[in-house]
């Protein structure tokens, strides 16, 4: 029996990043909403820890050996079709082979990882591995997936001319209360928080929020900055010395990876979120922000212009003056207006960014490239458009 379509990545462990958040669901979703089943298969090295519900997960060795080899081919072989989500890696590589060698067709994800921020790092490197292998990977695709207009544009900047289909992340909307947050760390209880929640790396600008947060921070003396997400390429240590420099290591918690029912309970607690990021896909967290119907405060990197049309939040560049200037603002308005604004960014969740509404999307473009009949919910854009 067909298994539908499979998921390949090289990592799900939330310590690399919001996939882990949004491909499970993804899946469940494109099987339960769209019809569509959907499985995944991950390299993952042994330190890697997750756990996925209701969907079926391979977990490959992160080490390339012929029996891995194998195992994959046979998982592509038992696929109508195969989403492959990531660029630059060696395990998404062998997938656009296999899936050519067995006549399977397949679509790709970037996931922001054509984001002009994003290529410019180690631009050398990915100018050779492109040349090579990558941009032949992704002209065969059937179809790309964007998470966003803006990562239509960032694919044809690339040269690519195949179709591409916007189809962003989902969200399931919590019920959840600050108190399972505040009693795992007391000494955050009867402070007002200002939240970040991500990778702690230089591409998601903590260290702007520590800046800004610097030079307002004396203004609100009963508000905390909390800086929750795992340490990424040993940047936490800077930014923790950051603060200490800046006079306000006291002002600032870390309080590391923040999981389940924890992670949410954290947004309920939290007064306002900031994301001053320099480079997104599309965030998974600023869109769990919005569905905790809380205030945020976002880089225009974060491609949520939404935010500043439905007044849900703060659109400023990731520079540490403005980003100082919307918390000062978010700080000093009313809690009732706060409410208001946070009520805006989940009605925003519920009309466009339900788990529902992008399973349904998702397979109908599955079923779209194996021949059937053109999307309804979104459309296709070509070239020649």
């Amino acid at each position: 029996m067909s298994q539908g379509c499979l998921n390949l990545l090289a990592h799900l462990d939330p310590a690399y990043g919001g996939l882990s958040a949004s491909l499970p669901p993804l899946c469940a979703s494109t099987a339960a909403a769209g019809g569509f089943p959907s499985s995944i298969a991950a390299f993952c090295d042994r330190r890697e820890e997750f756990e996925v519900a209701d969907v079926r997960v391979s977990r490959l060795p992160s080490l390339l050996r012929r029996a891995v080899i194998s195992q994959l081919a046979r998982l592509i072989e038992a696929s109508d079709i195969v989403h492959i989500h990531g660029l630059w890696q060696h395990p998404t590589l062998l997938g656009a082979w296999l899936s050519r060698r067995a006549g399977k067709p397949y679509v790709i994800s970037a996931h922001g990882m054509l984001e002009p921020w994003a290529l410019r790092r180690g631009r050398w490197k990915k100018a050779i591995y492109s040349a090579i292998t990558e941009r032949k990977k992704l002209a065969r695709a059937a179809c790309l997936l964007a998470l966003t207009a803006d990562e239509v544009e960032n694919y044809r900047a690339f040269g690519l001319e195949n179709p591409v289909a916007v189809v962003p992340n989902g969200v399931a909307i919590p019920e959840a209360t600050r108190d399972l947050f505040l009693n795992s760390f007391p000494d955050l209880q009867g402070r007002r928080l200002v939240l970040y929640m991500g990778r702690i790396h230089h591409k998601k600008g903590p260290d702007v929020l520590v800046n800004a947060w610097a030079s307002v921070a004396r203004r609100f003396p009963e508000t905390q900055l909390v800086v929750a997400g795992p340490d990424f390429q040993e940047t936490e240590p800077r930014i923790k010395e950051l603060a200490a420099r800046q006079g306000i290591a006291e002002r600032v918690s870390f309080p590391g990876l923040l999981r389940g029912d924890l992670k949410w309970s954290a947004l309920a607690a939290c007064t306002v979120f900031v994301l001053p990021s320099h480079s997104e896909g599309f965030s998974v967290a600023a869109l769990e922000a919005l569905a905790s119907a809380k205030p945020v405060i976002l880089s225009p990197h974060c491609h949520f212009p939404e935010v500043g049309k439905r007044r849900c939040g703060w659109i400023v560049a990731p520079q540490a003056e403005p980003v100082a200037q919307a918390l000062t603002q978010a700080l000093e308005t009313p809690l009732g207006r706060l409410e208001e604004i946070g009520a805006a960014g989940q009605a925003l969740v519920r009309e466009r960014y339900s788990w529902d509404v992008v399973g349904r999307q998702m397979a109908e473009i599955y079923r779209w490239v194996l021949g059937g009949p053109k999307p309804s919910l979104t459309p296709i854009l070509f070239q020649a458009c």
